[in-house]
């Protein structure tokens, strides 16, 4: 490791499954790693389904040339496969505007016909064009070069499928990925014949699309393991499907968009309700310093920017036209580009809180305008008024000269002061904490004299 990788935040970026939509995963991808003024260093990557392409051609990337200088790699890599799934020939132009369409005259409740597919050519063909499309991209004796090497140890990475017969979940991780096992992680029923993927005993395990299990994997990215790099101190999920919905569907199609949506969010919320929960516990000292937070934050696909006419519903996700991916595309990177501003924000806020509180005054004055004003609850900033009830107001606005003496003053109050962030909230121009401040009063504090407690 590098010393300015030792310095920057140790990243996982988790990538949802969503068919064709996560083209939009990849032009995040394809954004975040040309980055240059936001430091990160990516550890972990995870996917399922079309977001386990792109968390494999990534690691890859990364994996065989290194953390930093295979990022452009890892962007030609996923810019090959994407225009290679893409839908270009006459033929296959054809045939997706057919599957499109009878997907989404299926989802309106119009009978269609239905075939299963061991039953048509079409599954096989799919699948080997995608082997093809994988193979050609990344050579399968590069892959077993990488999956073998333990110095350096590569970044790790998680792709999530479900053993169909055990019914049980598996994630296919650097030590054993193969494309046989990215296959299995896009092998989507009734679209797909069920994937086999040879196991290290040599016998065979079939396996279906992850959707059925995690979305994406999330769990083992924080776990501990031999051979193996430390995990992460920061997840990143690019998620395709919405968490919320303006209306209440009415028809049969926008009925089945919404179940297939709420299907795929599943999973991802349950580990992320785990995750916070976890959080909380550390927070409250519940769990000892071996446990380190994990800052979550989100990329979302939005809809309402994506799309250009026609709202998304899920026979789009079976849409593999250029003009639709290359939308798909730019929306990804137009929508890592904000969320890195964002984040630029949001570190700013955070190393000049923090040092605000732990004594460096001058940390504010260089680091934000004059015109900067900091929300504090009523409650903490008017301490007397809220001893007598509740407060008049929520918040009190105070100006960057009064915050940084309001900081000193609580300083001074509790001179053995422990301040830490907790969550760090962020829109443009915007930045909300959630900090947490212990320390024994031994000074006055708002006209409020020194109670000996903490």
């Amino acid at each position: 490791m590098t010393a300015s990788q030792s310095s920057r935040p140790r990243l996982a970026i988790a990538c949802q499954g969503g068919g064709s939509h996560t083209a939009f995963t990849a032009g995040v991808l394809d954004r975040l790693l040309s980055e240059d003024d936001v430091a990160f260093d990516v550890v972990e990557l995870s996917g399922t389904s079309g977001g386990a392409i792109c968390a494999f051609a990534t690691w890859f990337g990364l994996a065989s040339e290194g953390r930093d200088e295979g990022r452009p790699t890892a962007r030609r890599l996923l810019a090959e496969i994407w225009d290679d799934i893409s839908a270009k020939s006459a033929v296959d132009l054809a045939l997706n505007n057919v599957g499109v369409g009878m997907a989404r005259a299926q989802s309106m409740g119009v009978p269609v016909p239905s075939f299963s597919p061991y039953d048509t050519p079409v599954s096989d063909w799919s699948r080997e064009t995608l082997r093809r499309t994988l193979e050609d991209a990344i050579d399968p004796d590069d892959l077993a070069a990488v999956v073998g090497r333990t110095d350096p140890l590569p970044p790790r990475l998680d792709i999530g499928a479900v053993d169909i017969q055990r019914g049980s979940f598996k994630t296919f991780t650097e030590r054993d990925v193969t494309h046989d096992a990215v296959l299995a992680s896009a092998a989507v029923p009734p679209l797909f014949q069920a994937a086999p993927v040879t196991q290290p005993d040599g016998t065979t395990r079939w396996y279906w699309d992850g959707l059925f299990s995690q979305n994406p994997p999330l769990g083992d990215l924080f776990g501990s393991g031999e051979g193996r790099l430390d995990r992460a101190d920061e997840l990143w999920i690019v998620q395709i499907n919405p968490q919320r919905e303006d209306t209440v569907p009415t028809t049969l199609d926008a009925i089945a968009d919404r179940r297939n949506e709420l299907g795929g969010n599943l999973s991802v919320n349950q580990e992320l309700r785990f995750i916070r929960q976890l959080n909380q516990w550390r927070a409250d000292g519940a769990l000892d310093e071996t446990y380190r937070p994990v800052e979550v934050k989100t990329i979302n696909l939005d809809e309402s920017l994506a799309s250009s006419g026609r709202p998304f519903d899920y026979a789009t996700k079976l849409d593999r036209s250029p003009r639709f991916l290359g939308r798909l595309w730019e929306h990804g990177r137009e929508q890592a580009e904000r969320f890195l501003a964002i984040e630029q924000d949001r570190r700013r806020v955070r190393d000049t809180v923090d040092s605000t509180w732990m004594g460096d005054e001058d940390a504010v004055a260089e680091r934000f305008a004059p015109t900067f004003e900091a929300y504090l609850p009523t409650s903490l900033v008017e301490l007397r008024r809220y001893l007598r009830g509740k407060p008049e107001q929520e918040s009190t606005a105070l100006v960057r000269e009064e915050y940084v003496e309001f900081a000193r003053s609580v300083r001074e109050a509790f001179p053995d002061l422990r301040f830490s962030i907790e969550e760090i909230v962020a829109e443009p121009n915007t930045v909300a904490t959630r900090w947490r401040a212990t320390g024994t009063q031994t000074g006055p504090f708002l006209d409020v004299e020194p109670t000996g407690r903490r």
